[in-house]
């Protein structure tokens, strides 16, 4: 439910209003994979950087073969330029 919720907001461009609903849902489910997906995805659109970072590998971790894992490493080599600079 989080996850349509949170996309509503999303759609929006409400994004902080997207991450309270997606971190409510994590206190239900800190392994939903989805949620932290989609928590990266919106701090994406805020340019947070290291918090898409942080989210993501969490993703990576949990459901590595998982088609949001793919997503995840297909968004980093597209944005290569912009998460390397997180690494410092």
């Amino acid at each position: 439910v989080e996850s349509y919720l949170g996309r509503f907001y999303c759609q929006k461009k409400e994004y902080k209003k997207a991450l309270k609903i997606y971190q409510k849902g994590l206190t239900i489910n800190p392994q939903s994979f989805v949620l932290l997906y989609e928590i990266g995805f919106t701090h994406l659109k805020l340019k947070d950087y290291n918090s898409v970072c942080k989210y993501w590998r969490e993703v990576l971790k949990i459901a590595p073969y998982s088609i949001l894992a793919t997503e995840v490493r297909w968004n980093i080599e597209r944005n290569d330029r912009v998460f390397d600079s997180t690494k410092k």
